[in-house]
């Protein structure tokens, strides 16, 4: 049975597909696919931000940029257009333009404080601009939501050594082995 763009747009074969060319390094023939389904459903917001990343895989923050911009629009505050702002805002960071993503950051909080992506990054910037306790207060509440994340709980001790509180961060390091004791990156 054949199955045109507008049914497999709808379906995780579709995306599976795309994420098998790009594995294949066939990234025109993936983008292609995505703008075929993207031309049967714009609202397609999964498709569109798979466009997104294909785009800054390739290099190109500028066509990235265009696609989150374009599920905002469409999706203004729901969770597409949430989670389109935090990766916006990880843009604009990556592109040194730390107020940009504050901003994006900011809007994204405001709508869910709780939100692990948008703290995480707002941490980040915070440990960037040398605030060690902003970036602590983030983290924190990120690992309530994520307490065993090792991502989250080497950025905690990182944000730690910067306060010089050296016994948190080694207490926050413990914490990571011991959620993720089978985790290589953890343990270096």
């Amino acid at each position: 049975v054949a199955v045109g763009p507008e049914r497999l747009v709808r379906s995780e074969a579709g995306l599976a597909l795309v994420r098998f060319l790009v594995s294949r390094q066939r990234n025109n023939e993936a983008g292609r696919l995505l703008e075929g389904y993207l031309a049967h459903d714009e609202r397609d917001h999964q498709s569109r931000f798979a466009l997104a990343e294909l785009h800054a895989l390739e290099g190109r923050p500028a066509q990235a940029e265009e696609q989150y911009r374009r599920i905002i629009a469409l999706d203004e505050t729901g969770p597409s257009g949430l989670t389109a702002r935090t990766r916006l805002a990880a843009l604009a960071g990556r592109q040194g333009r730390p107020e940009e993503a504050a901003a994006l950051l900011e809007e994204v909080l405001a709508a869910n404080s709780r939100d692990v992506e948008a703290l995480t990054l707002r941490a980040g910037l915070a440990l960037g601009r040398r605030d060690p306790a902003a970036a602590i207060a983030d983290l924190r509440t990120a690992l309530r939501d994520e307490p065993r994340s090792a991502r989250l709980l080497q950025l905690l001790a990182r944000a730690h050594l910067a306060a010089g509180e050296t016994e948190l961060a080694r207490d926050a390091l413990q914490r990571a082995v011991d959620a993720n004791p089978g985790d290589a990156d953890v343990r270096t």
